[in-house]
This record gives C-alpha cells, structure tokens and sequence, in this order.
C-alpha cells in the first residue's frame, strides 16, 4: 500500500536529511514512487522537504512530486526555490492543468514572474486555464486533447499518435472537422484494428460523451464513472473541442468533493482541515457559522420549554424521557440527510421525483418510530408501574412516550430529506442542510411534538393534573 511505503520512507529521508547524505537522497527520489514522496512530504518539515526536493535527479522527478502533492505543500517547496527560472523550468514539466492550479495559488508577484515568464503558447494555455472557476470543467481539463481532421487515414493517425509523445489522455483519438469541432471519438484499439486505408470518419464513434466547459467538476465526475470513461472531452457552446479532463482529474474531484460534504455535514465550511491542520484562527472562521445554527436551535427549544415552565413541573416523569425522544429523532433526520445528499450527489434523485424521495423516508420514519415508539414506550410504562401503584398514571406516561416517539422520528425523516431536497431546488449545497441545520430543526420541531403529545394525551382518573 502506498501509504504503508510512505511510513517506511519517512524515518529512512529524515535520517538521510540530517545526515546530508544528498547522493543517498537522490537514489531514494529515483527508485520511489513521486506519489509516495508527496505523503512524506506532508509529515517532513519545511527544510526536510527543500532537501528533499533539492536531491531530486531531475526536474522532470520533481514536477512529479508536485503533481500528487497538496497544494499549498507544492506552492511553499516552489516559493522557496527562490529563482523565477528554477520554478518555471520545473513548472514546464508539469501538465498544463497541474501547472495552472500551483500558478493560482503563487504569491501574486511570483505568478506574475512566472506567467511572464512562459513561452505565449504556455502562457495562453495557462491563462485560458486561470480564467475557468476551479470547480468547473475548464478549471480541471488540460487545454491540448489529441485531436486528428476527420479525414485522416488510419495509417497517417497512427503515425501521429507515435510522433505525438507523451499526449495527454492517450486513451483516445478525439476527431474534429476543419473548424475544429467535434465530431467523433476512437479509441487506439480501434484504430490498431482497421485497415490503414480507412478514413476516420469512416468508423468514428459519433456518439460522444462530452462537457461543457461551464460544467460542475462533480457533475463531470459523475458523467466519466457513470459511464467508465478514461476521459471526457470539454466543449465550447458551438461544440468546439478544448480540453480533456482525464480518470486521474477525476479521482481529484471525487475526493475534494468527498471531504467538502464531510466537512458541511460535520459543520464545518470553508477549511481544509480532514486534509491537513491548520492554524486555530482558521479552524475557528470555518467551524464557527454553522455552530450558530445549533445555538439558535437551542435558544428557541429552551424558550419553548420556559413557556411551558409549569406544565413541565406538573408532567414529571414524562419529561425525564425527552432527551432520548430528541437524540432518536435527530439520529433519524440525520440518517435522512446523509442518505438524499449522496442520492443528490449520484444523480439518483431527479427534479420532478423530490416527492417521491421525502415520501420514501417518511415511510421509513415512520416504520422506524413506530418500533421504537414502541420499545420506549414499554420502558417508560414499566419505569412508571415501579415509580407507583397508579396504573393510570404508567399507562399515560408510556402512551405519551411513544407516540412522541414515533411522531417525533417520522417529522425528522421528512426533514431530513427534505431540507436538502429544498437547497438543491434554491440552487444552494445541500450537503449544508444535512449537519446543524438538521439537527436544531429536529429539536426544535421535537420539542412541539414532544409537549403537544403529553398535554393533549387523555388523562386516567389517576394521571397527574395538568
């Protein structure tokens, strides 16, 4: 496993780092994979990573590193190297996408050096890249698909593909007209299989699988694994081919996405934090907004519950058991929420079935309530047969419980799943409604049910006055 060879190589590199042993270093760098080298860096000190860096052979090596590196790692190794020339020569091995992202993230002095820097080819591709947000296709694709003239015989295309190099998603032959525009795709087994003379046009796939260069990175995520693709060519409105986004790309986005919904589930926004820690004043910007949803939850659950402040009194027993009426309730609006923002982030809910997917966990709540209803409200009638003698007054108590129970996990079901619903509607993440939001929802609306079960509940000739 990469990670176990990682944790292998950090106490050999730091040892050799404090040694100087820059020749031993070296041969390290050569025979390790770059990914590797990236998660050791994470762990290694600024200096440790310079020398590291430093040892490598080539610069073609360490544009490698930088490629499977975190990003603010690779900006602080290239600020570091103090010479403009150093940094753009390792730049230049670099993917043009990969070189962009670092570029975007350069102090504003050095990008400008550097950009100047490039050749105009490289600094119109790179520019093209920075001008795309980060989170969409033109952000993430890389500007120089391989693309032949629909004409081509398959022996001129072959040909092209060998003197062409290192192309970027060599997985695929993209076709285009004489104005560039796409028009089919072939892939290098197919275009091995057929006779030479063949045009490409003549056996072309002219069922593309493409994207909008305005596109969402996850909806292109979801597009290359719904459908296995190696990679996804990037269009212009008039279809004109400009980039790639390959499998590689891909498995990026998936995991930044990943860790932005565990982060909005968690409450947490605008941090970086499951990558990485960072300084406290940071954390605290990212953690903070989302806690003041739970606050106001709380503020208006204990106004509600100061409303009825003598009722509370005259109730007892019965309120002893709304904190575990409220965690049951939350877990399932919870479960809900996490459950409709994965359904939302594969595509597995459509716009017009919103209903159908709130009516399904409703249906679950409830099913779900109406069990353990029932078990919270036998262990409440048997904790209030203990307490007395008054039948009556256990019968209450029990029959309150769970039917609080119940009510409380079916109206957090239909929260849970229909919050998120209504912020993917509003245009807004919804995996932001899947973490506090949810939970100060549920205890709020808990808190009503709970009180309006126990006050409207019929009394036995026995139950507390109320």
């Amino acid at each position: 496993m990469a990670t176990d060879r990682a944790q292998v190589l950090l106490p050999y590199i730091r040892r050799l780092v404090r040694r100087n042993a820059t020749a031993a270093l070296t041969k390290i760098t050569s025979r390790s994979h770059p990914a590797d080298l990236a998660a050791v860096c994470r762990t290694l000190g600024g200096g440790e990573r310079r020398a590291l860096f430093e040892a490598c052979a080539n610069d073609e090596r360490r544009a490698e590193i930088l490629a499977y590196a975190d990003l603010p790692i690779a900006v602080e190794i290239l600020t570091g190297m103090g010479s403009v020339e150093r940094v753009k020569a390792v730049l230049r091995k670099m993917a043009r996408d990969d070189e962009a992202d670092i570029i975007a993230q350069l102090p504003e002095e050095l990008q400008q050096e550097v950009l100047a820097a490039l050749q105009p080819s490289e600094q119109d591709q790179v520019e093209q890249l920075l001008g795309y947000p980060d989170d969409t296709a033109g952000g993430i694709m890389s500007p120089t698909p391989f693309a032949l003239e629909k004409m081509t015989t398959a022996q001129v295309a072959i040909e092209k593909v060998r003197s062409a190099g290192d192309i970027e998603a060599g997985y695929y032959v993209y076709v285009v007209n004489e104005h560039g525009t796409l028009v089919g795709v072939i892939s290098l087994r197919q275009l091995l299989l057929v006779p030479p003379e063949r045009r490409l046009t003549e056996f072309m796939n002219t069922d593309v699988m493409s994207v909008r260069v305005t596109a969402d990175q996850e909806d292109v995520a979801l597009i290359v694994a719904k459908y296995a693709l190696l990679a996804v060519p990037v269009v212009d409105d008039a279809n004109k081919l400009l980039g790639v986004v390959t499998v590689d790309d891909v498995i990026h986005v998936i995991r930044e996405e990943a860790t932005e919904d565990i982060l909005k589930r968690a409450g947490v926004t605008g941090g970086t934090e499951l990558e990485e820690p960072v300084a406290p004043a940071r954390a605290w910007r990212a953690r903070m907004p989302w806690l003041l949803a739970t606050m106001l939850g709380g503020v208006v659950g204990s106004v509600l519950i100061g409303q009825m402040e003598g009722r509370v009194r005259a109730l007892g027993a019965v309120v002893a058991f709304l904190p575990v009426v409220l965690g049951m309730a939350g877990n399932v609006g919870a479960q809900s929420a996490a459950l409709t923002v994965r359904w939302l982030a594969l595509g597995h809910v459509e716009p017009g079935r919103f209903a159908r997917t709130v009516l399904r966990e409703v249906v679950v709540g409830a099913m779900l309530g109406g069990l353990y209803g029932f078990l919270l409200g036998g262990a409440a009638w048997v904790w209030g047969m203990a307490k007395g003698p008054a039948a009556a007054t256990a019968l209450y108590l029990g029959s309150t419980v769970g039917m609080s129970a119940a009510a409380g996990m079916t109206l957090a079901a239909a929260l849970g799943s229909g919050l998120p619903l209504l912020f993917a509607r509003l245009r807004i993440d919804p995996a932001a409604a899947a973490g506090p939001f949810v939970g100060a929802c549920s205890d709020v609306l808990g808190i009503i049910t709970y009180f309006a079960v126990a006050i409207l509940m019929p009394l036995g000739p026995a139950a507390p006055a109320l």
